[in-house]
């Protein structure tokens, strides 16, 4: 059996042939040129980038994160020293995705625009560094599994299939940095409602999930705005107006003063809206204004039936994630 001082041994003589090749490959490498194809930028990375592969495909991945930890400390130290301009882009989003693997969600999203800005002079392949098997890997399970299963949910009710080639198409028509940000959020929501256990209220875990609520609430209102043009100061309700020629339902509210409020107003909304697109965009409106000016995950207030915030969340969540699918199934996104 090996012992862990022979695992982090075998680990770290890997790293130094790893830095050994890499000095040589940046030595033997001609400075960065954006005027060369896209590929021709990573030629001095590749073999490095291909070396990790088994540290993904065992899952160990605070061992990659390391690795390329590592790699980009030592392309920095030549970049200063030798003044030799190098493209990071590869590294920098290998990094962010062993980072996000790993669960570090906010450094993985910063090392993924980090590169995103790396890659700036081939605005011609906006999403280059997500168009990868490292990425998609964990895309697919991780972030589309997940929206298939919410699309299937009774309370989603969108009429159509929500299917990879869909989500791809959702995806791949944002900005990088809003398609980043929304994987990444989805994500986490991922993995904190698998953490969450209804038996043992933990008030970060539904903190969390409070935040990432209100975090697809907003990124939605973005990718409204910019579809629409409306940058004179038009709030998600007006947003929601131009988007759906049935909103609103005068006799639903779309904010809450406390959580009482909240929990009474959404539970409203999901009894008596009229249709599922008016369910659907209003659970969004009032989310979106609740979360965005409030915090009370787990006080003791219940709805008019009884429910608790916690009660009322997966419907709201549901509601909220399907009003992306549903706005971009209806060009509106």
């Amino acid at each position: 059996m090996f012992s862990c001082s022979c695992v982090v041994g075998v680990f770290e003589a890997f790293t130094e042939s790893a830095v050994a090749l890499l000095k040589k490959n940046m030595v033997d490498s001609p400075p960065f040129d954006p005027g060369k194809p896209y590929a021709e930028k990573n030629k001095y990375f590749d073999e490095l980038s291909y070396l990790s592969t088994e540290f993904f495909q065992r899952r160990a991945y605070g061992m990659a994160v390391a690795y390329y930890q590592r790699l980009l400390h030592e392309i920095l130290e030549y970049e200063h020293e030798s003044g030799k301009k190098l493209n990071k882009g590869m590294a920098y989003a290998n990094l962010g995705i062993a980072e996000m693997a790993a669960g570090n969600m906010d450094a993985g999203v910063a090392h993924l625009l980090v590169a995103d800005v790396e890659d700036q002079p081939f605005v011609h392949r906006p999403h280059g560094i997500l168009n990868t098997p490292l990425w998609q890997q964990f895309e697919r399970p991780y972030v589309f599994d997940f929206l298939i299963i919410m699309s299937q949910h009774q309370d989603a009710a969108l009429g159509f299939p929500v299917d990879e080639k869909s989500l791809s198409d959702l995806f791949t028509g944002m900005a990088l940095q809003d398609r980043v940000f929304l994987e990444g959020t989805l994500w986490a929501l991922r993995n904190n409602l698998k953490l969450n256990d209804p038996k043992i209220p933990n008030a970060y875990i539904w903190g969390r999930l409070y935040y990432g609520l209100k975090d697809v609430c907003l990124i939605t209102e973005e990718l409204l705005r910019k579809r629409q043009q409306k940058y004179d100061g038009t709030m998600l309700h007006g947003l929601l107006k131009a988007a759906l020629p049935s909103f609103p339902q005068g006799s639903l509210h779309g904010g809450a003063n406390d959580l009482e409020e909240f929990v009474t107003n959404l539970e409203d909304i999901i009894d008596n809206a009229d249709t599922p697109v008016l369910r659907r965009a209003h659970c969004l409106l009032l989310a979106r204004n609740y979360a965005g000016h409030n915090f009370d995950v787990l006080g003791a207030a219940t709805s008019p039936k009884g429910k608790t915030f916690s009660e009322l969340y997966p419907v709201c969540l549901v509601n909220v994630i399907s009003t992306v699918m549903y706005l971009k199934n209806i060009g509106e996104v």
